[in-house]
């Protein structure tokens, strides 16, 4: 199994976050033995790196295993990696590079800081998201082969290519939703990633500026919604239970049951808002998964 590295990471983020004006300092995460990723006969603290590959010439693409982890705990909160196919979600990206080149991700392909790819908590490895930069409307197709970021608030921890693409690679983080598309082979080339930006994200190259667009996508919402955040409390096959459930959390709020068509399923998510207020959705969220929805999260339309 292969082994985080999250001291050298945190390091990272705090040298990307401030850009270079302050030193990192040295940050401790314990990580539990039992964590998808980690090795239970390697220290519980992932400050030792992991393997480093040694080979000439490009980095190799591909070549991990396909993977989703047991649930796993950082810092306090324990993470619960899972198949979601109506992910879409909106946090802060931050973007990871020199310290983790060419080392292990946590499915067992390669690190290339040069590569579209991306590092997410809880969604199923290899797979394929698209990121929208919301501050500059940019968008960009990743494929997400690694577990992170665990700092608080942040939903993706993006590679340098990426984070430079994106335009927030001189901030070190930026605010951006994240919408699940597909899994991702397990083999796979530049010219993978190529073809997914241009059918779901921009209509050119992906080192180019890449504006927002309204693409054909596999996941199509049914109807339109008021703008403005949402708290989803959880997404069913079943309609029954998502009005159970709607029913159970009327008390906090306007509730309704999204329907939304994926391929020739459909899926019932069940949302609380619109709340116009970033501030007031969050605390929504701290309610409902003190209510026991604990894969609540927060999305926007």
């Amino acid at each position: 199994m292969v082994e985080f590295v999250e001291l050298s990471r945190a390091n990272q983020n705090i040298k990307n976050n401030w850009f270079g004006w302050i030193a990192a300092s040295v940050i401790g995460i314990a990580v539990v033995a039992g964590l998808g990723g980690c090795s239970s006969d390697k220290s519980a603290f992932t400050g030792k790196a992991s393997p480093r590959y040694e080979g000439s010439g490009p980095v190799p693409r591909g070549g991990g295993i396909y993977k989703i982890g047991n649930p796993y705990k950082i810092a306090g909160k324990t993470y619960y990696p899972k198949e979601d196919s109506t992910y879409d979600n909106v946090g802060t990206a931050s973007w990871y590079g020199e310290d983790f080149h060419k080392r292990r991700t946590a499915n067992g392909e390669w690190y290339d800081m040069n590569a579209l790819t991306a590092a997410h908590p809880t969604l199923p490895l290899p797979s394929y998201v698209r990121v929208t930069n919301l501050k500059n409307k940019k968008s960009l197709v990743v494929r997400v082969n690694d577990r992170g970021p665990y700092a608080h608030g942040r939903i993706i921890d993006m590679s340098k290519r990426s984070a430079e693409v994106l335009g927030f690679q001189g901030q070190g983080l930026t605010k951006v939703r994240v919408e699940y598309l597909a899994k991702a082979p397990l083999e796979y080339s530049d010219a993978d990633i190529t073809a997914m930006n241009d059918k779901y994200g921009n209509r050119g190259k992906p080192n180019a500026t890449i504006a927002l667009q309204k693409t054909e996508h596999t996941i199509t919402p049914v109807g339109a919604k008021p703008e403005g955040y949402y708290v989803q409390a959880a997404s069913f096959s079943d309609r029954d239970n998502a009005l159970r459930l709607s029913q159970r959390l009327k008390s906090m709020g306007r509730v309704a049951v999204d329907p939304l068509a994926v391929g020739d399923q459909t899926y019932y998510r069940v949302r609380i808002g619109p709340m116009h207020d970033e501030a007031t959705a969050h605390e929504m969220l701290d309610q409902v998964q003190s209510s026991g929805q604990r894969d609540a999260h927060l999305v926007s339309n």
